[in-house]
C-alpha cells in the first residue's frame, strides 16, 4: 500500500497561486499507523524555535530509534520519485517560472534528504528534499503559531500533512490562503512576516486529521495559521518539501529583498 500523501490528488488549483488539497490523503490504515507511533517525545526533545515549534529532520528520524513507518514515510518523501511527482503537478508554472533548461536541470539531478546544517556547505546536491516532523507547542486564544509570511525563496514547493489527534478538541489552527500583490520586500528574521496590508484571506482550510495542503512557492504564495481556540494540546503536522541547495546554487524560485 503506496505511503503517497498525493495518491488521491484530485485538482491542482491555480489562484490565487498554485496549490492542491487533499482530504484523507492516506489509506485509513496506513494513516492509523502513523497516528498511533507519532514520535511525540523524540520531535519534543528537539530546542524548539521561538519557543514554540518542534521540528525533527529527517536525517535525524532516519538515524534514530523511531519506529519504521515513520523512517518509510520519510524516506518515500525526500526521495527522488516523490520530488519529481511534485514537479510534474506544477510543470506548466515551473516552466515559466525557471525556464526549460532550469527545469530540465531540476529533473536531472539526484535527489537527497538534506544533511545536518553544520555539513552543509559540503553537500553537492543541486536540489535537496525534507520531511519534518512539527508539533507546535499550544498558545493562548489569541495568538497563532504563524503569522501571515512567505516562505524561503529557495524553496520550490512546501507541503503539510495535519495530524490532529483525536483527542484534540481546539478551534482553528488553519491553512489560510491570501490573495494579494507578490511580495517585493520582507523582513527574514521573524520567518518572514508580511505586513497587514497583503493580508486578503481568500481560502481556508482546517487543521484536520489526514488532511495535505502543498503549493507552489512564489512571490506571492502568502499564507497564515488561525488562531486556535481552547488549545490544551500541541499542533502537529508533518512539512514536506525541496529546495535549491543555497551552497552549491544561487538558484532561487524569485528574487525579494530580505532585511
Amino acid at each position: 500500500m503506496s505511503l503517497s500523501v498525493l495518491q488521491n490528488l484530485k485538482t491542482v488549483y491555480d489562484k490565487p497561486y498554485p496549490h492542491v488539497v487533499i482530504e484523507n490523503a492516506l489509506p485509513e490504515k496506513i494513516y492509523e499507523e502513523l497516528e498511533q507511533s507519532f514520535p511525540l517525545e523524540s520531535v519534543t526533545s528537539v530546542p524548539p524555535v521561538e519557543n514554540v515549534t518542534h521540528k525533527l529532520n529527517t536525517h535525524d528520524i532516519l538515524e534514530s530509534s523511531i519506529p519504521n513507518v515513520w523512517k518509510e514515510f520519510c524516506e518515500y518523501h525526500t526521495s527522488k520519485e516523490h520530488v519529481d511527482q511534485c514537479l510534474d503537478i506544477f510543470h506548466h508554472k515551473l516552466e515559466n517560472t525557471l525556464g526549460k533548461q532550469l527545469l530540465n536541470d531540476c529533473l536531472n539531478q539526484p535527489i537527497l534528504p538534506r544533511g545536518i546544517y553544520e555539513k552543509r556547505n559540503s553537500d553537492p546536491t543541486f536540489l535537496t528534499s525534507e520531511c519534518q516532523l512539527v508539533v507546535h507547542k499550544p498558545l493562548p486564544d489569541d495568538q497563532t503559531t504563524r503569522t501571515t509570511h512567505i516562505d524561503n525563496p529557495a524553496e520550490i514547493y512546501a507541503g503539510l500533512l495535519y495530524m490532529k489527534p483525536k483527542n484534540d478538541l481546539s478551534q482553528g489552527g488553519d491553512f489560510v490562503i491570501h490573495d494579494t500583490k507578490p511580495i517585493k520586500k520582507v523582513r527574514k528574521r521573524g520567518g518572514r512576516p508580511v505586513d497587514s496590508s497583503f493580508e486578503n484571506p481568500v481560502k481556508t482550510i482546517p487543521y484536520q486529521a489526514n488532511t495535505f495542503v502543498m503549493f507552489l512557492n512564489l512571490p506571492k504564495s502568502i499564507h497564515g495559521v488561525t488562531k486556535r481556540k481552547n488549545a490544551k494540546l500541541p499542533r502537529r503536522s508533518v512539512n514536506i518539501i525541496a529546495e535549491f541547495n543555497e551552497y552549491v546554487t544561487g538558484e532561487k524560485m524569485y528574487s525579494v529583498q530580505e532585511c
